[in-house]
Parts: structure tokens; C-alpha cells; sequence
């Protein structure tokens, strides 16, 4: 264990220790006000919060460094398979908010399955190229974890989610990009995903953005005036104060715990 601790990436390490230490800070400053003000409950609730997702991501991190990375693979096939299951069980128990089913209430917090394909299906897609590195001449190896890939990301895309999902993708195909495949097979799957974007496009172009669900069209018609008189009190409210929040810090902010909007004027400031 002490060997594999000496191993480890050392710059990596304190980079991400040191976003840990940062991100719980920025969690209370932003979610004191709410947690106490709208929850009526100890300032400290989603601190404490993040501090319990962190303590149980270091014991996993200690449980993954006892495995050879010649387990990965077999490792996270299955906890692919299980993401997977968990975007199902989003439809079938999950929590409604916002217009979307992205959540499972697990009582002291609640989980979103799709952030966990984020990291999981990543990783996967990596284990795997490298395991299959020799047949990767072969388009129906190749495609395979591919088109599993693009399920799990339409699962993220009905809950809806259009944002997680654009990552997903995203980060899928780097994954792909970056596999040591043929020349041939790179250049068709090239030509095939700028022909689908093209696609969208136009489809997108001709309906109106009728493609997109209500809340979606609303995001994207706010961006531009999202402080009018019809639609501060609406639609654009939390997009305006955000708008406000960064205006009033400007680049040096205003000082740990010194915002204004987060006192009830700019909705959800915590997340």
C-alpha cells in the first residue's frame, strides 16, 4: 500500500487536493445563507455534505490503489453495466425538479447517475482500447463500446439534460479520437459525426429549435436580455442574478463570504 501511495502522480495529487480544499470552501460560502435562510437548517449542511462525498471518495481511492490497473477493465465493465442501471432507475425513482428527472433521493443527499457515467464510462472506453489495443483494425471492436457509449448518453439526454450530455459526448469522443486505431476507420467515423452535426443542424434550422424542450428553448432566447421587466420575475431570473453577482465582484469578488445575491436573490447560488 505504501509502495503504490509513493507511485502515486505527485503534482496530480496536491492539484486535486488542493480543488478539494477550494471547492468546500467556495460550497459554504455560497450555501450558508441558503441552507439556513430557506432550510432552516445548520449553515454548514452542504458542507458537510460535500465533506462526507469526499470522505468516501478518499476510502475509495484507498480501496482502488490495493488493485493491479490490469483489474480495471473488468472493474469498470461492471460498474459500467451499473450507471447504466442507475439512469433506468432515474425513470423509475427518480426526483422531479426543474423539469427534469436527473436525481435518486437517497434521504441525506441525492445522487445524479449521470455524473458518475461521466467518470465511469471514460475510463471504461480507456480500459478497454488499451486492452483490445491489437484488433483495433477491426471497425466492429471499435464500434462496439462506441454504441454502448451513445445509449447511455441518449439515457442522460431524456432525462432531460442537455448540458451533461454535450460533455458526455464530448468525452467519449476524445476517448475514441485518441485510441490507436487505423487510419481508415478514424476517417470514416470523421466523416459520419461532422455528417450527423451538419444533420442537427439543419433539422435544428428548420423547426424553429422546436428540437429542443420548452426549458431548453427558454435557456437559450434568455441569454440574450435575461433582466427584462417579463422575464427577470420568470424564466431569467436566475440567469440576471447571476449576471449581477459577477458584475458587483467583478475579477477580484467582493471577499470570502461577502456576496449579496446569495441572500435568496439569485436561486439555488450553491449549486
Amino acid at each position: 500500500m505504501i509502495d503504490n501511495i509513493k507511485k502515486l502522480d505527485k503534482p496530480l495529487l496536491f492539484i486535486s487536493l488542493a480543488l478539494f480544499t477550494i471547492g468546500l470552501v467556495m460550497i459554504f460560502s455560497a450555501s450558508n445563507v441558503t441552507a439556513f435562510m430557506k432550510y432552516s437548517a445548520s449553515p454548514y449542511l452542504y458542507f458537510f455534505r460535500q465533506l462526507a462525498i469526499l470522505g468516501i471518495s478518499l476510502f475509495g481511492s484507498i480501496f482502488i490503489l490495493k488493485f493491479s490497473s490490469k483489474g480495471y477493465y473488468y472493474i469498470m465493465t461492471i460498474l459500467t453495466i451499473a450507471v447504466a442501471a442507475l439512469l433506468v432507475m432515474v425513470f423509475l425513482y427518480g426526483t422531479v425538479k426543474n423539469r427534469s428527472i436527473r436525481w435518486i433521493d437517497l434521504g441525506y443527499f441525492n445522487i445524479q447517475p449521470s455524473e458518475f457515467a461521466k467518470i465511469i464510462v471514460m475510463i471504461w472506453l480507456a480500459t478497454f482500447y488499451d486492452k483490445k489495443e491489437k484488433k483495433l483494425n477491426s471497425a466492429f471492436i471499435v464500434f462496439i463500446p462506441l454504441l454502448i457509449a451513445f445509449i447511455i448518453g441518449l439515457g442522460i439526454a431524456a432525462e432531460p439534460d442537455l448540458d451533461t450530455t454535450i460533455i458526455f459526448y464530448l468525452i467519449v469522443g476524445s476517448i475514441f479520437f485518441f485510441a490507436p486505431m487505423s487510419k481508415e476507420i478514424r476517417r470514416n467515423t470523421l466523416l459520419v459525426t461532422a455528417g450527423a452535426i451538419i444533420v442537427f443542424l439543419l433539422v435544428f434550422i428548420v423547426t424553429g429549435g422546436n428540437i429542443l424542450t420548452p426549458g431548453q428553448k427558454e435557456r437559450l432566447i434568455n441569454f440574450g436580455n435575461p433582466c427584462s421587466n417579463e422575464k427577470y420575475y420568470s424564466t431569467g431570473n436566475q440567469v440576471c442574478n447571476g449576471y449581477i453577482a459577477i458584475n458587483h465582484g467583478g475579477l477580484t469578488g467582493v471577499g470570502l463570504g461577502n456576496s449579496t445575491q446569495k441572500y435568496l436573490y439569485l436561486p439555488e447560488a450553491h449549486t
